[in-house]
């Protein structure tokens, strides 16, 4: 305990001094008479380390957060071999910050909290214990150290920072840091012996958190930060003018106040403030704070609750009058809950049920996957918990199980091929203005529970909540992405262009610009089949297929990118994955993604071969059929499972290696495609009569608006955190079964209030459109749309 920051001397009593001098005699014996211990790496150079390191603490300029770091490749970097118990001391924070601000308003509020702090004050007391402990924080190698955010916020006139600190090792003060890799070691050297030094040369590992980065919690007044501009900065996100500079006056006191402590451990604490990393509350009535007085935020709120007001109305209406031919009937069946409800609930006979099961299933995947990426963003109390699943083949499902995002591309485009098949087979004439009104009915039946989700990122969601990594998780990276980059959503390029707004809807991008060309290859298939047997009809999406591998493999070996992209720890951690080679040019664009699309086209294709030539299937058939359920689903998991190879080893051979990036999706979107044919043809036995059940049906109806709105929530829950989460299965699983739930009941609103009713508006007006081209659109059902346009995908 520091007793100098109590403002009142401390008379030791005879005890505690005898222990000191004892403590020291003991000390100055062991230093004469005992050599230094052999260090476990780096030769004799290394025993007179302790005498030669300098360290210290600098501020910079440059981000912290980065997929890189300084430790690993060198195998002797270090500190002292041993430090002094003087140095073991708790630091005055506050005392150490008013010694070496240079601002007159920071030095009289930290007089002023020092001075209530010596005096029991709880408010002081508040935002003494509310900060970091040092130098514990940095013995302990854990990297977060939240303090307590409500308790700071909540004293008199407080300011809370959350500041990145870098440990780096004197002899990589200048060094640029290199990619996290394999070469970095993995395990502790010494074993449960280790040293500070041995834990910290993991953290170039890619599959190791970065525990030379921490964040330090520290709660301070609000002059020091310039609590003006800080209130400038939450009015206006976009107004950085002038915070740089506060940032780094801040930022230079800070390592003024903590530089004994990087002398003590002969390291360099390399120090880092974003400007939006500090949070001062507003004041009380406050009108200039409040959103309400941005007319943006008014027009998006407008825009937001009107559905629900008009589904309201509507179900309001709906009770008190009878449906009716007049645009009241209209309005009431386009808007009314009840009307809408039973739709959902309804089960056609022409759908192929199975479908709606695989969607629901691999949806929640998708929110299961999405809620374990959170560890690799958020602050971890255990990361040891977590690190050793990228060693267990079972536990590939977490890290490598993005792949099941294949299943939707698959169960898309073989709904496309059946679709325009069955089109251009009752089509007299192939009209072009036909395929270009089918694909601006799928744009606009997308776009309004999209847009309307865009609004709410952009406008409503930075409002929900606060903590300590609530602006770097949901508003630096969330909502200020969709402030600024909406418009790359609503045209569905969000995958090549700006794609950090809800960036889980790439998805709907590239499934967008795959269905523009998916027309083209089923004219091709309808072409071919007119021209020699039906069979002919699977040229064109295998010749598909082969160049889709092509490009993958192509895009993959010459831009030496890794097999799949590699969710490891810190991938997530500041929006690093859009910095990444791997996300942005191999997850994210269309023509990377183009195998599993390809697959569903094979697979649709052959399924409307079998169809119209009425194929009759015999015994052995449907037997090898129903096997190949059992057998695709031993595939996927196995194909989960090698995630492993390319995420322990590093490339030696890329031209040979990427092979298994196309590979790995072809084998996988395969196993899906069986399940999906074998069930359409009635072979899916116990598989299909589960996937095909009433709830799964109207479960997957709802999956595209539970998509949409899972990440919200997601992040949501994430951002508010307090402190470090605690990683085991138990908390898993409870969070995922949340999400579940939390992500149905908004999706349903979601359906009800927009989908839905936008859908049943799309279907009026293209009928509307149709009656008067009838001779051009002749292929087209009473809604305006294709033949089983109604079962194209909604994801």
């Amino acid at each position: 305990m520091n007793y100098c920051s109590s403002g009142r001397s401390y008379q030791p009593s005879m005890r505690a001094v005898l222990v000191v001098a004892l403590s020291a005699s003991c000390l100055a014996v062991s230093t004469t008479l005992a050599s230094p211990l052999p260090p476990s790496t780096g030769g004799p150079a290394r025993q007179d380390a302790r005498h030669v390191l300098k360290g210290g603490a600098v501020y910079t300029h440059e981000s912290l957060r980065k997929f890189a770091s300084v430790w690993g490749h060198d195998s002797a970097a270090h500190g002292v071999d041993y430090i002094q118990v003087s140095a073991l001391r708790r630091l005055d924070l506050m005392q150490a910050l008013h010694d070496s601000t240079r601002s007159e308003r920071c030095v009289e509020a930290l007089k002023e909290v020092i001075e209530a702090r010596a005096q029991l004050k709880m408010w002081a007391l508040q935002m003494d214990y509310s900060s970091v402990a040092l130098p514990e924080a940095v013995l302990s190698g854990r990297m977060s150290h939240l303090g307590d955010f409500d308790a700071c916020i909540g004293a008199l006139d407080a300011m809370y920072c959350l500041v990145d600190v870098e440990i780096r090792p004197m002899s990589a003060v200048g060094a640029h840091p290199h990619r996290l890799d394999e070469k970095s070691p993995f395990d502790f050297s010494n074993g449960s012996n280790a040293t500070l030094w041995d834990v910290l040369r993991t953290s170039g590992n890619r599959r190791r958190y970065r525990r030379d980065w921490q964040q330090w919690a520290m709660c301070l007044p609000a002059e020091c930060g310039r609590r003006g501009a800080l209130s400038d900065l939450q009015k206006n996100p976009k107004a950085h003018h002038g915070l740089a500079d506060l940032s780094h006056h801040l930022g230079e006191a800070l390592a003024s106040a903590v530089n004994p402590i990087g002398e003590a451990l002969g390291v360099q604490l390399r120090l880092h403030i974003e400007p939006t990393d500090c949070y001062n509350p507003p004041s009380p009535g406050d009108p200039n704070y409040s959103p309400l007085y941005r007319p943006l935020f008014l027009f998006g709120s407008f825009f937001i609750l009107l559905f629900p007001a008009l589904t309201i109305a509507a179900s309001v209406k709906e009770m008190w009058f009878n449906n009716r031919a007049d645009k009241a009937g209209f309005f009431i069946l386009t808007f009314s809950i009840r009307n809408n409800t039973i739709k959902l609930l309804r089960k056609q006979e022409t759908e192929i049920h199975a479908i709606q099961g695989i969607r629901v299933l691999a949806t929640i995947g998708v929110i299961a996957g999405h809620r374990a990426y959170f560890p690799l963003i958020g602050p971890v109390l255990n990361p040891a918990w977590f690190e050793p699943t990228f060693r267990a083949p079972i536990e590939m499902v977490f890290i490598n199980g993005h792949i099941i995002v294949a299943s939707f591309f698959v169960i898309s485009a073989f709904l496309e091929a059946r679709s325009w098949l069955k089109v251009f087979d009752e089509m007299v004439q192939i009209s072009a203005s036909y395929v270009i009104l089918s694909l601006v009915s799928r744009y606009l039946r997308l776009l309004p529970a999209l847009a309307v989700m865009v609004a709410f990122e952009a406008l409503w969601l930075e409002h929900l909540g606060s903590g300590p990594i609530w602006n770097q998780t949901v508003v630096k990276i969330a909502s200020e992405s969709c402030q600024t980059h909406w418009w790359t959503n609503l045209l569905f390029i969000n995958n090549y262009v700006h794609p950090g707004c809800l960036l889980h809807t790439w998805f709907l991008a590239a499934v967008m610009q795959m269905s523009m060309v998916a027309p083209l290859v089923m004219l091709a298939a309808h072409r071919c089949s007119r021209r020699w047997k039906a069979q002919a009809a699977l040229l064109p999406p295998l010749l598909s297929l082969a160049v889709a591998s092509t490009v993958l493999y192509i895009c993959t070996a010459a831009q030496g990118l890794l097999p799949a992209t590699a969710n490891v720890p810190m991938f997530m951690r500041g929006a690093n994955m859009l910095f990444d080679a791997n996300f942005v040019n191999q997850y994210l664009p269309a023509h990377t993604n183009a195998i599993p699309f390809t697959v569903g086209l094979v697979s649709g294709t052959l399924l409307y071969i079998l169809s119209i030539k009425q194929w009759a299937l015999s015994m052995a058939m449907r037997r090898y059929l129903f096997l190949s359920i059992p057998i695709g689903l031993a595939l996927m998991i196995i194909t989960v499972m090698l995630g492993m190879v390319y995420l322990m080893y590093e490339a030696q051979q890329p031209w040979l290696e990427s092979l298994w990036a196309p590979a790995r999706l072809i084998t996988f979107s395969v196993a899906v495609a069986c399940i999906i044919v074998s069930c359409a043809l009635g072979c899916g036995g116990p598989f299909g009569r589960f996937l095909s059940c009433r709830p799964l049906i109207a479960l997957g109806r709802l999956t595209y608006c539970v998509f949409l709105v899972h990440q919200s929530l997601i992040t949501a829950t994430s951002g508010a955190a307090r402190q470090p989460l605690f990683l085991s299965w138990f908390s898993f699983i409870h969070a995922v079964t949340g999400d579940l739930f939390w992500s149905l009941i908004f999706g349903l609103l979601l359906h009800l209030c927009v989908e839905a009713p936008m859908v049943n508006v799309l279907k009026t007006a293209m009928a509307a459109l149709a009656a008067y081209q009838v001779p051009v659109l002749g292929g087209l059902d009473h809604a305006g749309l294709p033949a089983s346009h109604d079962v194209v995908t909604r994801f």
